[in-house]
C-alpha cells in the first residue's frame, strides 16, 4: 500500500483533524513538552494484522499539521510481523517511541486505522478459509 498517496494522506489528515489531535489540551497542560514515551500496541484478540504502515504515516502527518513537533520517532515491529500475518491475543504488534504528547494525541487515530484494517483482513481470511474447505 502506498501510504504516501494523496488520497491516503487526505484521509489521515481528516481523521486527525476530526479527532482534534493537534489540539489535545489535556496532553499539553499535563505533559512536559520534552517528555519521551514508549507505547506498545498489543492485539486484543486473535486477528490478521493489517495497516502497520499507517503508524509512521500518521505520526508524519501529525507533525506536518502541528508544526511544533520536532522530535523523532521510532516504530519497531518483530521481523515476522507484517501485514497479513495471523496474530494471537496478547501479541505485540509494534512498539512506538516518540514525544509523549504526540503519542497521546495520535493514539486513537492509529488504533482506529489498525482496528478497521485488521478487522477487514480478519473477516476476509475467515471467508477465504470457509470457501477453501
Amino acid at each position: 500500500m502506498d501510504w504516501n498517496s494523496r488520497r491516503i494522506t487526505a484521509i489521515i489528515e481528516n481523521a486527525l483533524l476530526e479527532d482534534r489531535a493537534t489540539r489535545d489540551a489535556t496532553s499539553y497542560a499535563c505533559i512536559d513538552a520534552n517528555q519521551r514515551a514508549t507505547a506498545t500496541i498489543i492485539a486484543k484478540q486473535d486477528c490478521i494484522i493489517a495497516g502497520i504502515g499507517c503508524i509512521a504515516r500518521i505520526l508524519d502527518i501529525y507533525a506536518a499539521l502541528d508544526g511544533a513537533v520536532t522530535s523523532h520517532y521510532e516504530v519497531t515491529t518483530h521481523p515476522e510481523i507484517f501485514d497479513g500475518v495471523r496474530l494471537h491475543k496478547g501479541q505485540s504488534v509494534a512498539v512506538v517511541r516518540h514525544n509523549a504528547r504526540v503519542l497521546l494525541s495520535c493514539e486513537r487515530v492509529i488504533l482506529n486505522f489498525l482496528q478497521r484494517m485488521s478487522g477487514v483482513a480478519t473477516l476476509t481470511r475467515k471467508y477465504v478459509d470457509a470457501v477453501s474447505g
